[in-house]
């Protein structure tokens, strides 16, 4: 079966999934994937990244809202979704009694995609035993079969869900190294949540923020690090606190314990000086990178 190459791959809207009563993992989420972006996904743990992630892929339901992958539904249409995308979550314990080459088996039965030399070729580039139980590979080793079991039917989507935690940096090296060529010769859309801050400055196009469930911050990575600035203001008065915090490109409000307010505002340094007319010797503007997004947006008091 073919399927059009210029759809939209992921369109969430309003989504929401609770735990029971007001507890909302994820709240109102709306989000849009083209095909061919890769999406870093923040957020501290229980953010609700995990949460979007398996909405997204079919494995839970939403509690109200809408999820479309590939313009279909990933619980009532799963099957024709799942055999459009691979998934890696944390270490599964379902598949501990079982070996890689009985994994890759079972998926080939699954996926008309399957390209079984291309999976043989990555085994063995990456010295894994087709033999070998997964309960008896180390934490890296189950890393990549996992995700060479998920990209060996040439997935046109790829989620992956914190695929580099806990491993050493060879680890993520090698990883990295199976991981990028696939992006970049199957134009694979891809999802992936870390907390390994220069995996997605290498890898992401674009960053999702979580926060309490909720998107915070949805930009192209280029437009983070070249129109947020930081707006550091020592002594802030409460008046001068107000002002910033009802200015419209505000993002987050963090104080710090010397009395200084540092505020993550849209918009260039010679802008925010224009708009903001803060007291020069008290006012401080900053670049940002990834770290400070989420260091001030997690530690916000917003």
């Amino acid at each position: 079966m073919t399927h059009p190459k210029d759809e939209l791959v992921i369109a969430l809207d309003k989504l929401c999934f609770s735990f029971g009563s007001n507890l909302f993992a994820v709240a109102n989420a709306d989000l849009k994937v083209e095909r061919g972006e890769v999406v870093g996904f923040l957020g501290r743990n229980g953010a609700g990244k995990t949460t979007l992630l398996r909405c997204i892929g079919g494995i839970l339901s939403p509690t109200s809202g809408q999820v479309r992958v590939f313009g279909q539904d990933p619980l009532a249409e799963g099957f024709e979704v799942k055999q459009r995308l691979g998934y890696v979550d944390d270490e599964r314990s379902d598949i501990k009694d079982l070996n890689i080459q009985t994994w890759m088996e079972l998926h080939e039965q699954l996926f008309p995609t399957w390209d079984p030399d291309y999976a043989s070729g990555l085994l063995e580039r990456f010295e894994l035993v087709p033999k070998r139980k997964f309960k008896h590979l180390s934490k890296g080793q189950a890393r990549l079969a996992a995700l060479i079991v998920a990209l060996a039917h040439r997935p046109e989507l790829l989620i992956l869900d914190e695929p580099s935690g806990g491993l050493d940096p060879v680890a993520r090296r090698v990883f990295l190294e199976l991981l990028l060529p696939a992006i970049d010769e199957d134009q694979t859309t891809v999802l992936f949540s870390s907390h390994q801050l220069q995996d997605v400055e290498r890898i992401a196009s674009r960053i999702v923020l979580m926060n309490y469930g909720q998107i915070v911050i949805d930009e192209p990575i280029d437009r983070v690090t070249e129109q947020l600035t930081l707006v550091a203001l020592a002594s802030a008065t409460a008046e001068e606190r107000r002002q910033l915090q009802g200015y419209s490109g505000t993002l987050s409000e963090r104080r710090l314990d010397n009395g200084t307010s540092r505020f993550l505002i849209h918009g260039s340094e010679g802008e925010l000086k224009i708009k903001l007319d803060l007291p020069f010797v008290r006012t401080s503007y900053l670049p940002v990178n990834l770290e400070d997004l989420f260091l001030e947006t997690m530690g916000s008091d917003q």
